[in-house]
């Protein structure tokens, strides 16, 4: 019962956060990214689809809120996601939290990238686009505020997640001899 009431308020809840809170929130912290942040969480302690479900839901709130075009929040989360599942699954082989730090960085990276993308050839369609201003320094400033809160909320988040459950704690393995 706890678990799917959990399972159901938990995205609804950094979701209002996302939208809400960070908005308001002092300049360098609007840069913060809950949702990307508990996508890539749920996958390391859940699997991939449940994940990526959790990416398309929450993107598809973020887009109905987000004045840009429709689908660049969905299509960015679950191509970050989906990198970091690919990343996960072909260089790391322990749930540690330089893993997690290391899989927020590139998600974060991708998701910023992708994202900036979609926005670019929309508005460049739409409307006139000064290329040099989109891609000015506080573009890559945001970027690196973005990997730094992130990585900020991924390392209190796994902490947290370690201390309550089983999933991330290190093991050994066994050998026969």
């Amino acid at each position: 019962m706890f678990k799917k009431f959990y399972i159901i308020t938990t995205p609804v809840i950094l979701f209002l956060l996302q939208n809400s809170f960070l908005p308001a929130a002092p300049l360098f912290f609007q840069h913060a990214n809950i949702i990307l942040v508990y996508c890539v969480l749920l996958l390391l302690i859940s699997n991939v689809n449940f994940s990526l479900y959790n990416a398309l839901l929450l993107g598809l709130l973020m887009d109905i809120y987000s004045p840009n075009l429709f689908g660049a929040n969905i299509f960015s989360l679950l191509v970050a996601v989906f990198l970091s599942y690919i990343f996960f699954r072909q260089f790391f082989t322990d749930k540690s939290v330089y893993t997690f730090i290391f899989l927020i960085s590139i998600a974060t990276i991708f998701f910023n990238i992708f994202y900036s993308a979609i926005v670019f050839v929309a508005n460049f369609i739409t409307v006139e686009f000064d290329f040099a201003e989109f891609f000015a320094k506080r573009f890559f400033l945001g970027i690196f505020y973005s990997i730094v809160l992130n990585n900020i909320l991924t390392a209190l988040a796994f902490y947290v997640v370690s201390y309550f459950s089983t999933r991330l704690k290190p093991f050994l393995i066994k050998i026969n001899r």
